[in-house]
Order: structure tokens, then sequence, then C-alpha cells
């Protein structure tokens, strides 16, 4: 019985030893787990935290959005935008060939009311003056519409992804192109204004009035027959472009001419010839209508059986010169009306090529 009772109290002890020694050993941890807190940067712990949540957050949003975003809707928008372009670029061209024919009527009348007196008075009458107004009104709106075009253009652009969505018209290298046009389309002779330039050429005497000369340069506004035919051209469609895109061709406004060159000759040198004998028909008769021959001078250079101071002459020797046919009997007194005649010899010469 003696033994049983010693083996229990030494038991007893034994227990109450590891008690002691847990108990001693829950200070250390306590004291290891308070040191390791200490070292640790909690801010930086909780930042991380709320980074992932926002992420979480964002990419739900995200993902929200592009569920609901139609990308037909997007197409949508885009043709209608290009579908703008198209409608600004046909009120431009509209606007131009009445500017044109306004101005080269103005110019005939202005021509015409000098005629009788043989030379040309600084003078403008009440029509001219009332011509050059609406010149000047319709030149206004043709400038807002240059402006839009590039607008719009410049939205197709950033839609495209080409362009930086917060990219304007200087950043986008638009803007210096805007202000040619704008300087090229608002050439218009003012109300009032009747200036005239005289000089000697050949064997005899010119006079050219301010208002022949803006017409003249006013030629220049012919570019929009180019937009035109880029809306509207067979090689410029949404399905041609594509068919570039696959064989790695630029589809441009180069490529759809070197087409007609090719596929549709007849009908590239029909329009061509069209263009040509207006334009340069008209710059012939400016550059020949106020021209007067010097009688001290005929002898050295007799003037030609028919004058070019009618738009059907100078229409006809232009198309004789790139025909190269050459009649003789007529021809341009003037410096400045052989260059256009020359040049529309050379134009002549390349269709033919």
């Amino acid at each position: 019985m003696e033994n049983v009772d010693n083996l229990n109290a030494n038991n007893a002890l034994e227990s109450e030893k590891i008690n002691v020694e847990n108990y001693d050993s829950k200070p250390t941890i306590k004291s290891n787990m308070n040191s390791h807190n200490a070292s640790i940067d909690w801010s930086s712990v909780i930042n991380n935290f709320n980074l992932n949540d926002n992420m979480k957050k964002s990419n739900t949003k995200v993902n929200k959005v592009i569920k609901h975003v139609n990308f037909e809707d997007i197409d949508i928008v885009m043709k209608r935008r290009e579908i703008g372009v198209r409608k600004i670029d046909i009120c431009s061209f509209l606007l131009t060939l009445g500017i044109l024919v306004l101005q080269y009527t103005e110019n005939d009348i202005f021509i015409s009311e000098n005629k009788n007196e043989g030379k040309l008075k600084n003078k403008s009458n009440a029509i001219c003056t009332m011509l050059r107004c609406l010149i000047i009104l319709l030149t206004i709106l043709l400038e807002i519409t240059i402006y839009f075009h590039y607008k719009l253009k410049l939205i197709l652009q950033k839609n495209l992804g080409l362009h930086n969505r917060t990219a304007s018209l200087k950043s986008a290298g638009m803007r210096k192109f805007l202000i040619q046009e704008i300087i090229i389309c608002g050439l218009v002779c003012p109300p009032y204004l009747d200036k005239t330039m005289k000089g000697v050429a050949l064997s005899g005497k010119y006079e050219y009035s301010l208002d022949a000369v803006i017409l003249g340069l006013s030629m220049m506004k012919s570019y929009h027959l180019l937009r035109i035919y880029r809306h509207y051209s067979s090689w410029l469609t949404e399905e041609a472009l594509k068919i570039c895109k696959n064989h790695k061709i630029v589809g441009n406004l180069e490529f759809a001419i070197k087409s007609e060159i090719r596929h549709r000759p007849y009908k590239f040198i029909a329009a061509v010839t069209i263009v040509t004998l207006v334009i340069l028909g008209i710059l012939v008769l400016l550059a020949e209508i106020s021209f007067e021959p010097d009688p001290a001078k005929i002898d050295s250079m007799p003037p030609p059986t028919v004058t070019l101071k009618e738009i059907g002459r100078s229409m006809w020797l232009i198309s004789v010169t790139m025909t190269t046919i050459g009649f003789g009997d007529m021809y341009p007194m003037t410096h400045i009306g052989r260059v256009f005649v020359t040049s529309s010899c050379i134009i002549g010469k390349l269709i033919n090529v």
C-alpha cells in the first residue's frame, strides 16, 4: 500500500512539473508573436488588400460593360459617320461648283461692260457687286463644310485607333491641310475692289483685272472632284478595301486611279479630257481676252486669224492641241496663254500613252 501511494505521489509531482513548464513557455510564445508582428508593415499589407479588391471590382465592371456592348451598334455608328463625311463632301462640291459658276459669270459681265470702251475700267456695276457678295456668302459656307470634314475625319480615325482619344487636328497632322484648303477655297474678289495689272507681252499689251486673276486661281478648287470620286469609286468600297488588305495592298486614291486606267481606260480618258477642256479653256480665255495687239509690231508677229476671246474658241484650241492636230488658225498671243496650251499638249500626250 505504501508503494502504491508513493507512485501516485510521484505521478502527481510530474504532472505539476509539466503544467509549470507549459505555463512558463506561454509568455515566450507571446513575446515571439509580438516581435514578429512588430516587424511586419501592416499598412502595406492593407494597401495590397485594397488594391486587390479594387482590381476585382474594376474587372467585374469591365466584364459587365463588355457583356452589354453591342459591336454591331459600333459598326452602325462608324457607317453613319462615314455617311456624314460623304454628305459634307457633297455639300462642299456643290458649293464649289456654284462659286465657280458665279465667279465666271461675274467676270464675264465685268469684261463685257469694259469692252465698249476698249479698256478695263476700275469700276464694277451693281450686278457684279451683288454677285461678289453672294460669292462671299457661299464661300463662308464652304469654309464651314471643310472644317466639319476634318472634324469628322478625325473622329473616324480615333475610332479606328489611328489616334488617341485626346488627339486634336494639330496633333493628328491635319491642321496644315485644313489651313491650305481654307486659303485655296477662300479666294474671292471683294466688292468694290477693282484693280488691274498692265504689261507688255510679245507684240501687244495686256491688262488683267484682279477679278480675272482670282478666277484663274480659283480653278484649284476643282480638287473637290477627287473627293467625290473617292466616295463613289467601285475600287474604294468596303469589300474592295478588304480584298486589298488581304493582298497587302494600300487601297487609296492612287490605287483607284491606276485601276481605272487599267480596267476602264476609255471612261477615264473621257473624264480627264472633259475636265481638262473646261479648266484650261477658262484659263486660256482669261489670259487672252484682255490682250490687244500693238499695230506697230504687227509686221514682226501678225495676230492669228481667229482670236481667243470666247470660251468656245479657247476650248477648241485646247482640244486641238491635246489631240496634236493643230490647224494653225488660232494660237495664244500671251506668255501665260502659251503655258496653258503647252500644258494641255503634255496632258494629251500622257493620255495617249
